[in-house]
């Protein structure tokens, strides 16, 4: 039977039955709990945060951008900036964390797989369907890019990296895939045609010529890797409260550093210490397009306090009601994902609404319109129909292969 998980990026529950006891305060957090399923109700109902920065850059590029509210829609979407990273980063971490933590390493990276080719073939197809309202032609529709197709690649890599190899050297791999980009991004200027198409997939171009919406593998797989390391720990239940702790400490210096620099630099900064607008770009934390490290240091990290956050809050008891509705839209956040699509770039877009000063209760309606559906998905666990069924035809496959027989010698 198909995985009953619902999340955006972690296609089974996490293992249950391991011990929940609570440390003192002076010892670190107490240990996260768990639901019924199994699953850590904080990294559920961390991307259910998540996906309410979705909601609010979203509903400004569906009304604030159509209603001519440009100042708005531009809060809007960088208030939402934070979504994507964190996104990655919660996907990262529960891979890393599901591969130490489970036994049945075989059947966990089947289902990565699944998840991944869902995501870059049907999920793609329904996202792609959701944009056409404010797309100007099939040529430019064809050409944008998803986080959930940079994601999809990112599960198949991962869950074909992990198992075979340590966390230091993924976190290598991540920071040298991260600065080969930046590298990149400054040096790296190609010809049009293949060469072009090939910088905006991989390293990714702030003058895109091709790709109408570019959202490059090679950073934000690397930006993955890394996060996957900070994921095993959590496998532990001795490690795990110095984990999370590491895991907000992190998150937090990255974010300073990138808060730091801009104080330093501020309009011109001291002499001699930009030398050109590349450099300066990639110190901007809003770089989204391509993707700066001050950007994946900034969001990510304020990515991973979020999730360590928390991940403390469900272990300590607190928000119990919030905690509920956050996590019940992590456990169906690929939905919730498809389906605001349609809310804010269709409906919207078709309905035209003028800008009005009622606009919250615009933004709270699609909200709870959203929610509803995702709560009757939920309840009738419908997630199991997101998937292209590649352990079946795996196993399948494996069946008709002839099997050789060893004791004969080859000739």
């Amino acid at each position: 039977m198909p995985s009953t998980s619902t999340d955006l990026a972690d296609p089974v529950a996490a293992p249950a039955g391991q011990s929940a006891s609570l440390p003192s305060p002076a010892t670190g957090p107490p240990e996260p709990r768990r639901t019924d399923a199994g699953r850590i109700g904080g990294i559920d109902s961390a991307r259910g945060a998540a996906m309410l920065f979705v909601f609010i850059a979203h509903f400004g590029n569906g009304y604030f951008a159509t209603a001519g509210a440009r100042e708005l829609a531009g809060l809007a979407n960088l208030i939402g900036m934070v979504a994507s990273p964190t996104f990655m980063a919660i996907s990262g971490v529960v891979l890393g964390y599901l591969f130490v933590a489970r036994r049945d390493v075989e059947r966990l990276r089947d289902r990565y797989l699944d998840r991944g080719l869902f995501l870059l073939t049907i999920g793609r197809v329904f996202v792609v369907i959701a944009h056409v309202p404010m797309t100007a032609s099939l040529s430019s529709l064809l050409r944008v890019g998803y986080i959930t197709d940079v994601i999809g690649v990112a599960l198949i890599l991962g869950a074909l990296i992990v198992p075979v190899t340590s966390a230091l050297q993924r976190v290598l791999l991540g920071l040298g895939m991260l600065l080969v980009s930046a590298v990149m991004q400054m040096l790296w200027m190609p010809r049009l045609g293949w060469p072009q198409l090939m910088e905006e997939l991989l390293i990714g171009s702030a003058n895109g010529r091709i790709l109408t919406y570019d959202l490059p593998l090679v950073p934000w797989v690397g930006f993955f890797l890394v996060c996957t390391a900070l994921g095993e720990p959590l496998a532990d239940p001795a490690r795990r409260p110095s984990a999370v702790w590491r895991m907000a400490g992190l998150g937090s210096a990255a974010a300073a550093v990138v808060i730091a620099l801009r104080a330093l630099l501020g309009d011109g900064g001291p002499a001699g210490l930009v030398v050109n607008e590349p450099v300066r770009a990639l110190l901007s934390p809003t770089m989204k397009f391509p993707p700066s490290p001050a950007y994946f240091l900034f969001f990510g990290g304020a990515g991973l306090v979020l999730l360590a956050g928390l991940l403390v809050v469900e272990a300590r008891g607190w928000l119990v009601h919030v905690r509920r509705g956050l996590a019940m839209i992590g456990e169906t956040s690929l939905f919730v994902f498809l389906v605001q699509f349609y809310v804010y770039y269709t409906v919207l877009r078709l309905l035209a609404l003028p800008y009005s000063p009622w606009w919250p209760a615009y933004f709270v309606v699609s909200i709870a319109a959203t929610l509803y559906l995702a709560r009757e998905w939920h309840r009738r666990g419908l997630n199991r129909y997101l998937t292209v069924r590649y352990p079946a035809f795996r196993r399948r496959w494996v069946r008709t292969m002839p099997v050789l027989d060893t004791r004969e010698p080859l000739r």
